[in-house]
């Protein structure tokens, strides 16, 4: 609800939210102590629905900040304290963001580039004013917000997995209208030595192009001369 009062959403540093699906979402309701029960019908006609606008809003205010963050609540554990700590070192680490605005490559370099790391691997992925011989004027991305930042936490755990040595990722995809020479991805990794970076990055890369639901518009997408 924080995300809805714009005067102290703008004081905080990071705001995290914490995402279930239906079932735990439920599972959590149900095992809290209230001072008054539920009503028939109270949680799945009021409380979730309201759980799933505040989530559009803080989807929806995220592609213009850098300080929504989202955690998937079904994958990250928080009985402990050792798990909380383990969550607030994967934030300090990824920087992951869809975007309406125009991408800012220092945003991402800045993150990344930390004493300890002798090498930053970058990706900045353009549009090209060509395809299949045709003049291109414009691309457009659509994403499925709730999915792609799953995936995109997935990603930063495999290229951690294959590559241990890596720091620090940054992975921003711009949604919208992208016109021809700007950025639609930028993607930034940070390691000790240069070869795990570029090796990250290029992994990085190819997970996100087969598997997070980020989509090209057809809708004019070329013009014929």
């Amino acid at each position: 609800m924080i995300m809805e009062i714009e005067n102290l959403r703008h004081l905080l540093h990071r705001s995290i939210f914490i995402t279930l699906d239906y079932n735990l979402f439920k599972q959590r309701r149900v095992t809290r102590e209230y001072e008054f029960s539920d009503l028939p019908g109270y949680v799945e006609e009021i409380v979730w629905p309201a759980y799933r606008n505040h989530l559009a809003n803080a989807y929806d205010l995220a592609r213009h900040s850098s300080t929504i963050v989202f955690i998937d609540g079904n994958v990250q554990k928080f009985s402990g304290e050792s798990e909380v700590k383990t969550m607030l070192s994967k934030l300090s680490k990824n920087l992951l963001l869809i975007q309406a605005d125009e991408l800012q490559l220092s945003h991402a370099v800045d993150f990344v580039n930390t004493p300890k790391n002798g090498g930053i691997s970058i990706f900045l992925g353009t549009t090209r004013d060509n395809f299949d011989g045709k003049q291109v004027v414009r691309l457009e991305f659509e994403a499925y917000d709730e999915m792609v930042y799953k995936e995109l936490d997935r990603l930063c755990d495999e290229l951690r997995r294959s590559c241990p040595t890596v720091d620090r990722i940054a992975l921003i995809h711009k949604v919208g209208k992208v016109l021809v020479g700007e950025a639609s991805i930028i993607m930034a990794v940070s390691a000790p030595h240069r070869k795990d970076a570029f090796r990250a990055t290029e992994k990085g890369i190819d997970y996100l192009k087969s598997r997070v639901p980020i989509w090209k518009k057809v809708r004019e997408f070329y013009s014929l001369k």
